[in-house]
């Protein structure tokens, strides 16, 4: 019994492979002519041309020509970004070594700097300087000897302590010696705390005076006369004990007519500000006809604290200065950040103040 021999549908590669002129092919041939593959459809005469020319005879089935400048463009933008990479690896480079450069010079200046400081004594070299170290959670002896006898060993403007839960900074160094009626009062530390040392509730806390007076000045003051003492020292005095500075400052005791008229010299071991420390400059408080004396005494200078490290001054807090306005008002910081005056009854007011420890 006979057997069927069907068309063929897988395709052979003719041999040799070029297409030869005057060479009959079977349909499903493929042939390279002018570096193109084509396959027959059907069945090829010897008389029939090339295949470019005889398109009812052969189908173009891979055009090399057009796949080999594919691929060279291709390999020509590989190349354009492998040498983007190369040149953006050079920048890179560049740049590393300009930063390490950078950096070195920085460096070097610093340490010229720190050389120049050195120089200085250390009471001035190191006033100059905020720095915001952690020193510890109790002021040692030997930090307390590195004060004493004024080399400041590793105490610089801005470093703390944390003491019963309490930031305790360096708020400026030896801001009062040789000041006040006793000149004996030795190298010391201006200390001030984080945030506020007593805050105002809006109803009870009248820290400053119960009525808006400021009678007596500020030596009169409830401030002056309960509100330190009774509230303030015990906490300084725990976590400070003998460190503690007792001295001597110079703060008002008269008001006529609104203005400060007399002062005297007093005992203190903790004290408010007063604009000349906190802004560097009188602003609200009475400054006329002598009277400026009285407010500001031998505290004159902003303390460095407020001068290196502006967001120290600004606590978006109320907070009490020292300074007498009028008959009723003591100067102040706003909330804001800005000079303030208020009533000396006004109860929404905080208490911030400074203290000195050797």
């Amino acid at each position: 019994m006979g057997h069927y021999v069907g068309a063929r549908y897988v395709p052979k590669f003719a041999n040799p492979l070029e297409w030869a002129e005057n060479t009959a092919y079977e349909a499903m041939t493929v042939v390279s002519y002018n570096n193109n593959s084509y396959t027959s459809k059907i069945p090829v005469p010897a008389t029939v041309g090339n295949p470019a020319d005889n398109p009812d005879y052969w189908a173009l089935t891979g055009n090399y020509n057009a796949q080999v400048e594919q691929y060279r463009q291709e390999t020509e933008n590989y190349n354009a970004q492998v040498e983007q990479y190369r040149q953006d690896v050079v920048k890179v480079k560049k740049d590393v070594n300009n930063n390490s450069n950078n950096i070195t010079n920085l460096s070097n200046k610093v340490a010229d700097f720190l050389a120049i400081m050195e120089t200085c004594p250390p009471a001035i070299s190191h006033r100059m300087l905020y720095r915001g170290k952690n020193l510890g959670t109790s002021f040692t002896t030997e930090q307390s000897q590195a004060v004493q006898n004024g080399t400041f060993t590793d105490m610089y403007v801005g470093d703390y302590w944390v003491i019963n839960g309490k930031t305790r900074r360096i708020g400026d160094i030896d801001y009062f010696i040789h000041c006040g009626d006793n000149v004996d009062l030795g190298h010391h530390l201006l200390m001030v705390d984080d945030g506020v040392d007593l805050t105002g509730d809006g109803s009870t806390t009248h820290f400053m005076n119960d009525t808006d007076t400021t009678a007596g000045g500020f030596k009169g003051s409830k401030m002056w006369q309960s509100t330190i003492p009774n509230r303030i020292l015990p906490d300084i005095t725990t976590a400070f004990g003998n460190h503690l500075l007792n001295h001597r400052e110079y703060i008002s005791n008269a008001v006529t007519n609104g203005v400060p008229t007399g002062g005297e010299w007093v005992d203190t071991t903790y004290n408010i500000f007063n604009e000349a420390m906190y802004y560097g400059t009188v602003i609200n408080g009475a400054n006329h006809a002598g009277a400026g004396i009285y407010n500001t005494g031998c505290s004159k200078n902003q303390i460095k604290l407020f001068m290196l490290n502006q967001s120290s001054m600004n606590r978006r807090a109320n907070i009490w200065l020292r300074d007498v306005v009028s008959a009723s008002f003591f100067t102040g910081v706003g909330n804001n950040g800005g000079a303030s005056k208020l009533g000396a009854s006004y109860s929404l007011v905080n208490v911030l103040g400074y203290y000195l420890i050797h």
